[in-house]
């Protein structure tokens, strides 16, 4: 991409002196971008954020730093659990709130769009905290400092501070990053997300999908456990009345069985479930090879004994 910017820079340049340019260089498109992967925090991280911000709020003595220590709180929780952007949150103002209904409303967003917001409890809690040292200002916005509106840099800065004193890489975009990604693991529906988000286009959001997962992971192994169980049974019915094996029901039961566990070779397993797919297929191997040795019509469509995968 630099290289066709600096060619059809020369290209620009070389017709402002007079020499005949085919449009068609001039517009040719760079190479489209991959996009890179939101960076999220872990559970664990923003256990170490959050925590370090409400003791920095229970022990403010002064004050500025109780009013300081309940709006970096109230910050946090809302680019953590409410997914605002950083310019959202400068931008909100107090008739945005609706507390009672634990929501407030984003008004032209990005691209002036307007959306609700839900508010968790502990959300609700931590702004109204805030709003007992709010205090006076010369504007209706939520969040001042200083009796003036909070910039975003002021968040960035802040967030920077708490991020050196736990060991966490922490800014705000990156607590919006991660709460669309727990949304995601919590089996959240994507459209409720991508609405949540304030997102025009419906992949825009699915990136979240693609960085990890556990919702995809559970209902793996959740159905792999379901198939596992339902292949167990299978031996029980092959015993007769007295205790000897049907020839007949036997073989059949058998080839179903191989279509069975021939499918499921096929997906990604653990170690532990490749050790029940081989064990299953050696217990169809006693099945089928003695099958193959008689000539009776009930068994004769069985040609050979089932090979190993």
């Amino acid at each position: 991409n630099h290289d066709l910017h600096t060619f059809q820079g020369t290209l620009r340049f070389l017709r402002q002196q007079g020499m005949v340019i085919p449009h068609q260089l001039l517009t040719l498109s760079g190479l489209k971008k991959p996009h890179s992967l939101p960076r999220f925090l872990t559970d664990e991280q923003v256990h170490l954020v959050q925590k370090d911000l409400v003791q920095r709020m229970e022990l403010a003595q002064t004050p500025t730093a109780i009013r300081n220590g309940r709006l970096d709180l109230a910050v946090f929780y809302l680019l953590w659990q409410g997914g605002l952007r950083v310019c959202e949150v400068e931008d909100l103002e107090l008739d945005d709130l609706f507390l009672p209904q634990q929501r407030l409303m984003i008004r032209e967003g990005k691209g002036l769009k307007d959306r609700t917001i839900y508010l968790t409890e502990a959300t609700t809690k931590a702004i109204e905290a805030y709003l007992e040292v709010r205090g006076p200002g010369n504007s209706n916005y939520l969040f001042l400092y200083r009796h003036k509106q909070m910039s975003k840099d002021l968040v960035r800065c802040r967030l920077k501070a708490a991020g050196k004193r736990t060991g966490v890489k922490v800014s705000p975009h990156m607590l919006r990053h991660t709460f669309a990604t727990q949304l995601v693991n919590a089996g959240c529906d994507v459209t409720t997300i991508q609405q949540l988000l304030g997102h025009k286009r419906l992949t825009t959001t699915m990136v979240y999908t693609h960085i990890h997962n556990e919702t995809v992971a559970n209902d793996f192994y959740t159905a792999m456990a379901l198939i596992e169980k339902r292949l167990q049974p299978h031996g029980k019915h092959l015993q007769g009345e007295n205790g000897t094996s049907h020839p007949h029901y036997a073989n059949i039961d058998a080839m179903n069985l191989v279509t069975l566990v021939a499918e499921l070779a096929m997906e990604p397993l653990t170690a532990s479930q490749r050790m029940v797919v081989t064990e299953l297929q050696q217990r169809l191997m006693t099945l089928t090879v003695p099958q193959t040795a008689t000539t009776s019509p009930a068994n004769s469509f069985v040609k050979e004994p089932l090979k190993p995968f």
